[in-house]
């Protein structure tokens, strides 16, 4: 059964920022698919080093964080 998470990030440099994370079985490897993305609304000036940030500094991050505890 697929497991789901949201969350809203509040006094971010965007307006919003909205992450989500999903977990899914994969059937038949005891393995596991792992989604996590979000969006934002920022000012167009904004938006490239919000994009950068929850991409690189969060999300890849988080990634290869449960990567490396559940190998």
């Amino acid at each position: 059964m697929p497991r789901a998470y949201a969350s809203a990030v509040l006094n971010a440099t965007a307006d919003e920022v909205w992450a989500y994370l999903r977990v899914a079985p994969v059937t038949g490897t005891g393995q596991a698919l792992v989604e996590w993305w979000g969006e934002f609304s920022a000012d167009p000036g904004d938006e490239e080093a919000m994009d950068k940030t929850l991409s690189h500094g969060i999300y890849a991050t988080g990634l290869d964080a449960l990567a490396r505890r559940f190998a």
